[in-house]
């Protein structure tokens, strides 16, 4: 019997995303409550996805950052993570939560284009909170 391998799970947030430790501390705790040996893929943004990096990094949780050259090439990154990654780990910034328009939106919309699981989160203060789930 041929064994599958276990496809990546994407997390992204808008590089506004408000880290404070807290909410830090309940990214992490997410991200530490999948199987061991998933892989995280991360677009490696400033802020939110830098943040995820470096703490994958420190917890010694496999992370692969796929980089774009910016402009369209950010949208073929996103459609390459929707077809590639098993499900989709959003956190959006509260202020432009409703805004179709950001980079985060975007991955979602490829995801959900995809069937893909896609779970999101914002923040209220220090908590993280729960936006919804496709599944």
């Amino acid at each position: 019997m041929t064994r599958r391998k276990r496809r990546p799970v994407a997390v992204a947030g808008s590089s506004t995303f408000p880290l404070t430790p807290a909410l830090g501390a309940a990214v992490l705790d997410l991200l530490a409550a999948y199987p061991q040996g998933t892989v995280f893929w991360s677009r490696g943004s400033a802020g939110f996805d830098e943040f995820v990096v470096m703490a994958c990094g420190v917890m010694g949780l496999p992370v692969e950052v796929v980089k774009s050259g910016g402009g369209a090439d950010n949208w073929l990154r996103d459609a390459e993570m929707s077809r590639e990654c098993a499900e989709l780990l959003a956190f959006l910034d509260p202020r432009t939560l409703h805004d179709e328009n950001t980079g985060t939106s975007h991955l979602v919309s490829k995801f959900m284009d995809q069937k893909r699981r896609t779970r999101a989160y914002t923040a209220a203060g220090d908590r993280l909170v729960y936006v919804g789930d496709t599944e």
